[in-house]
């Protein structure tokens, strides 16, 4: 019993000495610098978008942002949002980007949006006959 505690407490200081010569012992720890803080911003009908409930959001080539709403297309331009005139303000259903600009499906059709022109490329897509 008395061998068992004395060779017990000899491997507790042979631990406690490998612990303290390891190499990671003499590393001083890392400091890290401070984080830019990032924030969120909200954007509603109040800031300009056609309706709250947002569907879809492209960003073009140029830069420019885009929200598809329930209620129609949105552009967010000098930190207001702007609505998209020549197309409907139905839901949009979908928004691509594309070297061609904002590709949209609006209502029953497809749009298509590229330097503030907007052009139609199917009006009537209705499976309704």
């Amino acid at each position: 019993m008395r061998f068992r505690l004395l060779l017990a407490i000899c491997v507790l200081i042979i631990l406690c000495v490998c612990v303290n010569w390891s190499p990671a012992a003499g590393l001083n720890p890392i400091q890290v610098g401070m984080f830019e803080q990032e924030i969120g911003v909200s954007f509603d009908t109040q800031n300009g978008l056609p309706s709250n409930d947002i569907r879809s959001i492209a960003i073009a080539r140029n830069g420019g942002v885009y929200a598809g709403t329930s209620k129609g297309l949105a552009r967010f331009d000098d930190g207001q949002w702007k609505v998209v005139g020549g197309v409907p303000t139905e839901p949009v259903h979908c928004l691509k980007a594309s070297d061609h600009g904002i590709d949209a499906t609006i209502g029953d059709g497809i749009f298509r949006i590229k330097d503030g022109d907007v052009k139609a490329l199917h009006e009537d897509l209705s499976m309704v006959p």
